[in-house]
């Protein structure tokens, strides 16, 4: 059998987790699994209540922060029917349920929900990813004129 990983990153940190994960687990066996799964690996307190949000959704609607889209929703499908082969192509936010739904507009970054094309490689070098700086998957910044 063929599992799925997917990296996850900590909203509005440089943290990122990868997991492994059954595709034929239901989206709710999913969010259950990742919940108990990122208390421990994150360091977050076991009685926040945190969300799973798929990034790069284009239709955000509580601003241009990608941290703050709404959260995956419950469901009976399954993650091979939900992704399909586009699974390599999808990354998440671990974020706090009481994180802001929006932020202030004179913030100057701009945090951008990119798969960089060397996450596909299986044989991605993970000490990249615990670098900021080499993060190849989020925390990108634009120039100030673009803002």
């Amino acid at each position: 059998m063929t599992y799925y990983e997917f990296f996850f990153k900590l909203a509005y940190s440089s943290q990122i987790k990868k997991y492994i994960v059954n595709p034929l687990w239901s989206i709710n066996e999913f969010i259950t699994y990742i919940k108990e799964s990122v208390y421990l690996d994150f360091n977050i307190d076991p009685d926040s209540n945190v969300e799973i949000v798929e990034s790069g959704q284009y239709n955000n609607i509580n601003g241009r922060d990608p941290e703050l889209a709404p959260p995956i929703d419950p469901s009976h499908i399954t993650i091979e029917e939900k992704y399909g082969n586009n699974y390599r192509n999808v990354a998440f936010y671990i974020r706090n349920k009481n994180t802001q739904t929006s932020r202030d507009n004179s913030d100057s970054n701009i945090t951008l929900s990119l798969i960089h094309p060397d996450l596909l490689n299986d044989k991605l070098d993970e000490d990249k990813l615990d670098e900021e700086e080499n993060n190849p998957i989020f925390n990108l910044t634009p120039s100030p004129q673009y803002i």
